[in-house]
């Protein structure tokens, strides 16, 4: 019987073709191409023959003794080393979304020669969440990303950093807690309050513009209503201008109003960083040109200069110094910055590591909550139905109203917003609320990632059954992507189809009433366990608040009355992004007269 090395040699002769001098021809010439052949052969069949067996039991058992712990199973792969990563290069959610339906729960691939669990399951996914790291092991975690993304100095030193970042990371608890947490969400109500007759202010020339008008390239359209009554409406990117008002007038409820008036082009800044998160993120070589990438290291750069100073002038106030003619009102800087200011203070820190703290957290509290804003917009202004019917459930709520005045119907005076009950927008306003879960389910991109620094027993105990374990060895990278479940078709019928209606329950309250309610239920939107995002709170507060008050104030409408756009979809580090600009039409909306 022929060996497999001359089985092979004979297979990769007959690929190549014989000589027409009946000695084998090219065998006979080149026998170290025939080797070579044969050798890349022999490596992909046995690359892909032994990859993607059945899962294995390991040699542990769970304490209970009673579910074998088990290695996830495998997806099979031709080369070795490389393993999947083209097909994650070229067709990432595709080639996942396959994966989810041949394997349940969780499965393993390789990448560039390591092993990569990618989990699905949410009752997996909240073990992933709640595995304890060492205080050893944490910081490695934490500093990649530091380090990687917003440049935060002399990482490697290590015991400053972790120290500083752990009381740094102890000041989230404003953004959790009462009172601090009521403080940042009036402040962001008085500048909501301020800013909102101007979120739109149908002015023609870009002079006289809101600066996210001009963003968002806001052109009037005198007759909208093509009746020839003279209707107003301005065309607008609706994803430019809801982004870019949003973070214009929520930044200073965190960091104070001197920082946003001083640099102007901030948030410009901030969101080409965001484009280029997640290459940064992955570390991409600085000698491979990216156009992405390049403009997102120069926006990073202006921003780190902009924090450091910003950092100085806090620091001197905080000192009771003069911080400079430029910063005159940082007084009005949240509790959780001021604190964070005064630990940074205490350890001597230096204004890069204060910049780089500032801009993670900026970046956090802006790059993903407002996409999301524009998205329930978007999504409700469609269904005309729905629209009315959040309006009237908010109405109790958000007071929009017209000033009455005695200068007759040629002077027009701007509306107001009155008195805003943020909290009821939360816990009474299930239709809203539900337009949130659903938008983020269909929306967010959340992908979390966690670094196995040694080998872990993940065991599933959740109730959609399963009981199982799973053995993830040191080394390795465990995945949990927000789609793969949030897209699932078994968890979420008609997946791809946006339906509020999914997440709302009827319930019984303390009172013994039905009532509606609605709530994230397996969205693991804000991650888990101690893992879980600190400004949840916050930006929960945040989204419901910005979309009730647009939607009592304005009318969103597609252009001259023809289809909605269907926007392609860019994934980002947090939430999904139009590929192209998404033009709508805003008209003002009838309001209440106010009460004299």
């Amino acid at each position: 019987m022929a060996s497999a090395s001359e089985v092979w040699a004979g297979l990769a002769a007959r690929v190549l073709g014989s000589g027409s001098d009946g000695r084998g021809g090219i065998v006979a010439e080149q026998p170290i191409m025939v080797a070579a052949v044969a050798t890349l052969l022999v490596v992909l069949v046995t690359t892909r023959l032994t990859t993607g067996r059945p899962p294995t039991k390991a040699n542990e058992r769970l304490a209970n003794g009673k579910a074998s712990v088990r290695n996830p199973p495998v997806v099979s792969h031709w080369i070795p080393f490389v393993g999947n990563t083209p097909w994650m290069l070229l067709d990432k959610e595709g080639f996942l979304e396959g994966l989810r339906h041949r394997f349940e729960g969780i499965f393993s691939m390789t990448m560039m020669g390591t092993s990569h669990y990618f989990v699905h399951k949410p009752s997996l996914a909240s073990a992933i969440f709640s595995m304890h790291r060492t205080e050893a092991e944490e910081p490695f975690v934490r500093n990649r990303a530091m380090s990687h993304i917003f440049l935060f100095p002399n990482v490697a030193s290590g015991p400053a950093f972790d120290a500083v970042v752990s009381e740094t990371q102890a000041q989230y608890k404003f953004l959790l807690s009462e009172p601090s947490l009521g403080k940042m969400v009036a402040g962001v109500v008085r500048c909501v309050r301020r800013d909102i007759a101007d979120f739109v202010t149908f002015n023609a020339f870009p002079a006289d513009q809101a600066e996210w008008e001009r963003r968002a390239g806001a052109d009037v359209v005198d007759d909208a209503g093509g009746d020839g009554r003279g209707a107003q409406a301005v065309e607008v990117d609706l994803f430019q201008l809801v982004r870019n008002f949003v973070a214009r007038t929520a930044m200073p409820s965190i960091f104070g109003s001197d920082l946003v008036e001083n640099f102007p082009d901030m948030v410009d800044m901030l969101w080409l960083l965001d484009d280029a998160f997640l290459l940064l993120a992955a570390g991409w070589p600085a000698w491979i040109p990216n156009p992405r990438v390049q403009r997102g290291r120069a926006a990073r750069r202006r921003l780190l200069d902009y924090l450091r100073e910003y950092g100085e002038a806090m620091a001197r106030h905080r000192a009771g110094e003069d911080a400079g003619a430029r910063w005159q009102n940082l007084d009005d800087a949240s509790d959780m910055v001021k604190t964070r200011a005064d630990v940074w203070r205490r350890h001597d820190l230096s204004l890069d590591g204060r910049a780089a703290l500032d801009l993670s957290l900026m970046w956090a509290l802006s790059a993903n909550a407002n996409p999301l804003i524009v998205w329930i917009l978007f999504e409700v202004a469609r269904d005309p139905v729905l629209v009315e019917q959040i309006r009237e459930e908010i109405a109790p709520h958000v007071r929009a109203v017209q000033p009455s005045h005695d200068f007759g119907p040629a002077v027009w005076v701007s509306p107001e917003l009155g008195d805003v009950d943020v909290e009821a927008l939360v816990t009474r306003c299930p239709l809203l609320k539900a337009a949130y879960v659903e938008t983020a389910r269909l929306y967010a991109s959340t992908w979390i990632l966690e670094l196995i620094t040694h080998d872990t027993v993940l065991k599933d105990s959740g109730k959609e059954g399963g009981g199982g374990a799973y053995l993830l060895k040191a080394g390795s990278c465990a995945h949990v992507p927000i789609e793969l479940h949030t897209r699932d078709p078994s968890a979420f019928p008609d997946p791809n189809e946006w339906r509020p209606e999914r997440h709302v329950k009827e319930t019984v309250n303390a009172q013994g009433e039905k009532v509606l309610t609605a709530d994230m239920g397996s969205i693991r939107l804000y991650g888990g366990g101690a893992k879980m995002c600190k400004g949840r709170s916050y930006a929960v507060r945040e989204i419901l608040l910005y979309v009730a008050v647009i939607l009592s104030f304005y009318d969103i409408v597609p252009i001259k009355g023809g289809p909605w756009p269907k926007p392609k979809l860019n994934r980002n580090a947090g939430a999904c992004h139009p590929a192209k600009p998404l033009r709508v039409w805003i008209k003002k909306r009838k309001l209440p007269k106010a009460e004299p």
